[in-house]
């Protein structure tokens, strides 16, 4: 359409991926460590539940050596509290090591191509969009590497306490795969509306920045000229425009939660009554029971953050795609020789538009002597990246 604005490009989700795996594919030692200290802590903080579902049992069941039952089952109990522990801070380290390291390297491959984007890109872009994502997304990739390790723990122990249901009994593990559809629903219809409002507000964010920017960086002329107000105004709008993007984004994000905390009641509800008919007809024990329930009132937190990351992951996820855009833009082409002494050049009615867009150059006359320089001044996208690369082609 005339007069809009070309914004630089976004990468697939697949291509983004493609990007971060082939840059953890550099640190495979760390990447093996990472999962194998999460497998081990997920092991060991499932064996708890199991264990006091042990407990309950030897306590029911009594006997002659309950006690030398009941002092050894504490001690594992709490061997595999302290594992846990241990393995769990282990398993949070080298993941968001690792994750560091990725956020680091993905932000220097950015800022690299960024500061080599073609001027024409550029000036059709507007510097707000490439300021937004070498300082707003970046920054949202780093803050998202505490999450991405929370998510992988997460993961992992969702998995192992699945497996820690079923050897109990499966129809334990069936009340509580009454869940998944309640997920599924979520996933299915409120997260598809999720990442376009997130995308959208993103976009919102980039074109608040250059309105600011040009204010900040103009001030003197803006009070000059008596534009104060006029600028206000522009500023008012987009960042009225911004915050309704995102009010429209957290209420997704809101309705999502609100959905995935009704299905932790209703999981646990379903074990418990499927439990105490199981352990009335002598099917399961009152251990097994406890067991499960624990299992599953352990999964609260796993689970639960698991489901309740997927909005900060669609917009960690928005803000990834923006910066592998930048980093797959063409590198540009090789800089000529500078000039061996300062030559000077005259202009005389230059003009020039960009296909489909408005004039951004009109009947321009500039005059340059030998050995001197001039200074051009205005706001982004006025043309003065445009202006200095016609000069010099």
């Amino acid at each position: 359409m005339t007069g809009e604005r070309r914004i630089l490009p976004v990468a697939t989700a697949r291509r983004s991926a493609a990007v971060v795996w082939r840059l953890a594919r550099k640190r495979v030692g760390l990447l093996f460590l990472a999962l194998a200290f999460t497998g081990a802590a997920s092991a060991a903080l499932v064996a708890a539940p199991l264990l006091l579902g042990r407990i309950v049992d030897a306590v029911v069941d009594g006997g002659d050596d309950a006690r030398t039952t009941l002092l050894r089952l504490t001690v594992e109990l709490v061997v595999a509290a302290l594992a846990a522990g241990v393995l769990l801070g282990f398993a949070r380290r080298f993941t968001e090591q690792l994750g560091v390291m990725l956020a680091a390297e993905l932000r220097e491959d950015v800022l690299e191509r960024a500061l080599q984007i073609d001027p024409q890109i550029l000036e059709e872009a507007g510097s707000g969009d490439v300021t937004s994502r070498v300082t707003e997304d970046v920054e949202m990739i780093n803050t998202s590497v505490e999450l991405v390790a929370s998510v992988l723990v997460s993961l992992v122990t969702v998995i192992v306490t699945a497996f820690g249901l079923l050897s109990l009994d499966w129809r334990l593990a069936l009340a509580f795969a009454i869940v998944f559809p309640i997920h599924w629903a979520g996933i299915r219809f409120i997260l598809p509306v999720l990442g376009p409002r997130f995308a959208a507000e993103r976009r919102a964010a980039a074109a608040r920045s250059p309105a600011v920017l040009t204010v900040l960086g103009g001030a003197a002329t803006v009070r000059a000229y008596g534009m104060a107000q006029r600028q206000l105004d522009v500023i008012s709008r987009v960042s009225l425009e911004a915050n309704a993007a995102r009010l429209r984004a957290l209420r997704g994000s809101l309705t999502f939660d609100n959905l995935m905390n009704g299905a932790e009641g209703v999981g646990l509800t379903s074990i418990l009554v499927t439990g105490f008919l199981l352990a009335r007809a002598g099917e399961v024990t009152v251990g097994e029971v406890t067991a499960a329930a624990l299992l599953f009132h352990r999964l609260f937190g796993p689970l639960g953050n698991l489901l309740l990351s997927f909005s900060d992951i669609q917009r960690a996820g928005s803000a990834l795609t923006r910066l592998v855009g930048v980093v797959d833009l063409p590198a540009p082409p090789a800089a000529p020789r500078p000039y061996s002494r300062p030559l000077g050049f005259t202009v005389q009615g230059l003009g020039h538009h960009y296909p489909g867009g408005v004039e951004v150059l009109h009947d321009i006359d500039v005059d340059v002597p030998a050995g001197s320089g001039v200074a051009l001044v205005g706001p982004s996208g006025a043309g003065k990246t445009t202006l200095a690369a016609m000069i010099g082609a």
